[in-house]
């Protein structure tokens, strides 16, 4: 749908809102024979209104009706510059609608079923209007719009688009990838996680000795404290969404086998000086003896694991192409995908 097409919808529930608001505040009679109607319509007889509190809930109701038709009129006026409107647009509505679904299943009359479902709608086709339009003048200007599976997928197409020019520039990939084809390789590492998971965060070295590394070494006990540490990303499959500070980190408090190092060097090889941080951070670990120390190799759980950080990142270099293990060989199998259609 084009842009003029959602400017239009909006105008049509600016009218929708705006209209009734008036009604309800000239000729409040006129609505309450409507829901009466509705509500006989429904099995639940006539609909009786009790107003113990003077023309307070008519004031508010008729507030809330006029403000969603004015917010629609603001984005039926301007699409670009009032679109952030939108999820206080949806959170009022839906809130009506929950909370007419509440009233209904707490015995109120039935007509509240029928407002619940009117205004489940109208919250639902505000958001796909609003999310509809905000991929079309994204489109208008040029920017990468992707399917929206992929972009749920990808989080942020365009860091990771950036993220790929620079790892062409670098050198770690022979062709341009495409977040297209990176979309496809994320969804071979799921696969990975669910049938081959014993290649992931595993280690041939011994569980260091003491009580806490042990129960570490448990995948359930330890992934606790990697999220809450923020040693992983649960949500950045593919590494291109992370900073060099947050890749740093996981390799930190995250143990790999030395050569599955080898994918997390090549992107801080991308940012100049990441890897001689990563470098320092791993040595003082290995070198002090302080609480926060021994937190981390206990963590990390196997013996001499920040040694072999060291290590590595001294002898760094790009290693094979095997797309579970090193960027390089990530990006060539990306880059043999086929490129899918765009939105």
């Amino acid at each position: 749908m084009t842009i003029t097409t959602q400017r239009w919808f909006f105008a049509f529930l600016a009218v929708q809102f705006i209209v009734p608001a008036i009604s309800y505040l000239a000729t409040p009679d006129t609505a309450i024979a409507s829901l009466d109607a509705i509500n006989r319509m429904l099995g639940g007889g006539a609909y009786v209104v009790t107003e113990s509190r003077g023309h307070v809930w008519h004031m508010l109701a008729v507030g809330n009706v006029m403000t969603l038709g004015f917010m629609c009129a603001l984005l039926a006026i301007d699409l670009r510059r009032f679109l952030p409107i939108l999820p206080s647009l949806a959170f009022l509505k839906a809130f009506s609608a929950l909370s007419s679904l509440g009233l209904a299943l707490a015995g109120h009359p039935p007509l509240f079923f029928a407002v619940f479902a009117l205004d489940g709608i109208t919250t639902v086709a505000m958001i796909v209007a609003g999310v509809t339009a905000k991929r079309a003048l994204r489109r208008a200007d040029g920017e990468l719009v992707l399917p929206t599976f992929m972009e749920l997928v990808l989080v942020d197409p365009r860091r990771i688009a950036a993220q790929l020019a620079r790892a062409h520039a670098a050198g770690l990939s022979e062709r341009l990838v495409t977040p297209e084809q990176v979309y496809a390789g994320i969804v071979r590492m799921w696969k990975r996680v669910l049938f081959r998971s014993e290649t992931i965060g595993t280690s041939t070295q011994p569980v260091r000795a003491n009580a806490r590394a042990r129960l570490l070494a448990f995948r359930g006990v330890r992934l606790p404290f990697l999220l809450a540490e923020r040693f992983v990303a649960p949500f950045d499959f593919s590494g291109l969404l992370s900073s060099p500070e947050r890749i740093i980190r996981h390799v930190l408090g995250a143990h790999h086998q030395p050569e599955q190092l080898v994918y997390d060097l090549e992107l801080l090889s991308m940012q100049p000086g990441a890897l001689a941080q990563l470098e320092a951070e791993a040595r003082a670990i290995v070198e002090s003896d302080s609480s926060r120390a021994r937190w981390l190799k206990d963590l990390c759980v196997h013996v001499g694991y920040h040694e072999s950080v060291v290590d590595a990142v001294r002898h760094f270099r790009a290693g094979s192409l095997d797309p579970d293990l090193s960027l390089r060989g990530f990006l060539t199998w990306c880059s043999e995908q086929p490129l899918t259609s765009r939105a």
